[in-house]
């Protein structure tokens, strides 16, 4: 059983743990809970996903295009494969996520905690990260950062 909880009060149930290739584009789902689902390949472009928590769920492949992820609780979710560009996610939670070859570019990640998450592959090129925090995250050489990215200090490690 998949449980949606609105903003509004209203509870919605889904029969079943999965809301695989489900479309939920241009849906409010400000403050959702939404765990340990699999919504793989789910088309989620432009909703509201402000406040939600989305922890553990499968969002492999899923598309992002355009959502408001400010503040979304997103720990341990598995992002692999997915497109969140022109996201505006600031201080979005991302720790021990795996964004392994995710499209984050053209997004404002400003304030993001992506600690420990990886990032293998992934493409956060011209996005904001100011005050993002990378403690023990993972890159790699196919990694793709903005431009002028200062690496020091921000607590990334370098697989390879």
């Amino acid at each position: 059983m998949v449980v949606i909880k609105k903003q509004d009060g209203t509870t919605v149930y889904i029969d079943g743990d999965n809301l695989k290739s489900a479309c939920l584009d241009g849906l409010n789902l400000h403050r959702a809970l939404i765990e340990d689902a699999d919504m793989s390949k789910s088309s989620l472009q432009g909703a509201d996903l402000r406040g939600a928590s989305l922890s553990g769920t499968n969002f492999r492949q899923a598309s992002f295009v355009g959502a408001k992820l400010m503040t979304a609780l997103m720990m341990e979710a598995d992002l692999t494969e997915s497109t969140l560009t022109n996201c505006n996610g600031q201080f979005a939670q991302f720790d021990r996520a795996s964004l392994v070859n995710a499209d984050m570019s053209n997004s404002d990640w400003s304030g993001c905690c992506f600690d420990a998450a990886d990032l293998r592959g992934a493409n956060i090129s011209n996005c904001n990260l100011v005050d993002a925090s990378f403690e023990r995250a993972v890159y790699d050489k196919s990694t793709i950062f903005s431009e002028g990215f200062v690496f020091e200090g921000t607590g990334l490690v370098r697989d390879g």
